[in-house]
């Protein structure tokens, strides 16, 4: 099948090339502008994880922080796909705590920690993982907690036409710049809606995050600087590299 990805990465095993890593990279300056591109920066492209800064930024702008007193650990752990650490389900189990909401309203699925150490304690006491396990956990919290503030349902909070969703979508199109018929949904491994933009207007919405004066994108970047190993957890790179930078590289 023709493809417009490029090869990005070999992989040699001796003097043999045994595999080829192809993909799309796009680049943007601090304005959006694209500066460099690999492939096809149009390519329409899920955010996945990287969405998770952006619907923490709509759970914010209702004003959870101030409602429920929620710390900056809280923010960063709703910016994370953590490796379910105890620090992580901790910090989750708090949040929840905060709004006033059980545990058993999380509909992003359970599975066991990623972390290896975490996930061999917790087998040893329970035969089914928990939801506060999922590296999605925190995005949920924040997500439910927007809705507890909202008066909104609980029990609907992932459906695209709930409030906290609808707040997500002009989010996304905000700090993308993209029209709403031009913003594509499916949705994600944990259940949420997930939004798919031109793999250039993903790059933008990073540029407009770190450099905008808006105070949730602000308070939503500096928690997750501050807080790196919320963000990921023990030998993840997203962490290990916001660490080494000292907060100067968002990951």
């Amino acid at each position: 099948m023709p493809t417009s990805a490029v090869p990005l990465l070999r992989i040699e095993r001796g003097e043999v090339e045994e595999g080829i890593q192809r993909g799309h990279l796009a680049a943007v300056d601090a304005r959006g502008t694209l500066v460099a591109s690999q492939g096809d920066p149009s390519r329409l492209t899920y955010f996945r994880s990287c969405a998770k800064p952006f619907q923490a930024i709509a759970a914010l702008r209702t004003g959870v922080v101030e409602r429920f007193g929620l710390t900056a650990e809280h923010v960063a752990i709703m910016c994370a796909s953590h490796s379910g650490e105890p620090r992580h389900v901790t910090v989750v189990r708090d949040l929840l705590a905060h709004a006033e909401i059980d545990e058993s309203s999380l509909q992003c699925g359970a599975h066991w920690p990623y972390d290896e150490a975490a996930a061999k304690v917790v087998r040893h006491g329970m035969t089914e993982p928990l939801a506060v396990f999922n590296n999605c956990s925190g995005k949920h919290s924040g997500m439910l907690a927007a809705a507890r503030l909202l008066e909104a349902p609980l029990a609907s909070y992932l459906e695209l036409v709930h409030p906290v969703q609808q707040r997500i979508r002009k989010v996304v199109e905000e700090f993308t710049g993209c029209a709403a018929d031009d913003v594509m949904y499916g949705i994600d491994g944990c259940s949420a809606p997930n939004a798919a933009v031109p793999l250039s207007a993903m790059a933008r919405s990073f540029a407009q995050l770190v450099t905008s004066d808006d105070r949730a994108a602000g308070t939503a970047v500096e928690a997750m600087t501050t807080h790196p190993f919320l963000i990921g957890g023990t030998k993840r790179f997203d962490t290990a590299l916001m660490e080494v930078t000292d907060g100067r590289l968002l990951a």
